[in-house]
């Protein structure tokens, strides 16, 4: 019996090559919002790595905004996200991935309270549940993880509002025109300032925390 692998694209900007966390830098400064970022990032790669370990048929790859900065991103491989909009992007990575395993899962690295087991969930309930999609939305309306196994069409992914409060609504409504979603639980990621404090307050509630969360929560309460 085949047993099937998962992609797992991480989307990532690099720091010095591309502005980070624009709307999170306009409340709390540029050089803040980049210390954030990378934190943020680090914590991603913890808790992507220990789902590896726990789910070894997860293959990360970093999902690279930038052509030239590949050699920031070590760990795991890297993709291109190519050029254009979020929409052509994402449409660009699935593509890719899709070729060359039977189902691609997309994160991004603004979402640093995730717990390993929440990857390994998420793609465990895709193969038990026998669906073409998963997504997972967060509460701004946007989502944290998406899985497919399924072509999605460009015109698909370019067509959907992102950054907005109906974006995993209107992606939603867009597969299920080509197979069946399964949904995962709400959570959040880190936009705006005021994210910080939900943030905080999800680490501090903890019974345990990654070396890297501990490392976010130091920061976080340093930073008042």
């Amino acid at each position: 019996m085949n047993t099937p692998s998962f992609a797992l694209a991480i989307f990532v900007k690099t720091p010095g090559f591309s502005p980070v966390k624009t709307r999170l830098a306009a409340r709390i400064g540029v050089s803040r919002a980049e210390e954030f970022y990378l934190h943020s990032i680090e914590c991603t790669r913890e808790y992507v790595n220990v789902a590896c370990a726990q789910y070894p048929r997860i293959h990360p790859y970093w999902a690279v905004a930038e052509d030239g900065a590949a050699k920031s991103w070590t760990g795991f491989p890297v993709v291109q996200q190519g050029s254009g909009s979020l929409g052509s992007r994402l449409s660009y990575v699935y593509r890719q991935l899709l070729a060359v395993h039977p189902w691609v899962f997309f994160i991004g690295a603004d979402s640093p309270h995730l717990a390993p087991e929440m990857l390994v969930r998420a793609m465990k309930k895709a193969e038990v549940d026998s669906t073409d999609f998963v997504l997972g939305p967060t509460d701004d309306g946007g989502f944290y993880v998406f899985g497919g196994s399924r072509p999605v069409s460009a015109n698909v992914w370019e067509h959907i509002p992102y950054s907005a409060g109906d974006t995993a609504h209107k992606l939603k409504c867009a597969l299920e025109k080509l197979g069946r979603v399964a949904d995962l639980p709400k959570s959040f990621d880190v936009d705006e300032a005021e994210d910080l404090a939900q943030l905080k307050s999800d680490l501090n509630r903890r019974a345990s925390l990654l070396r890297s969360q501990t490392a976010l929560l130091g920061w976080l309460e340093s930073s008042g």
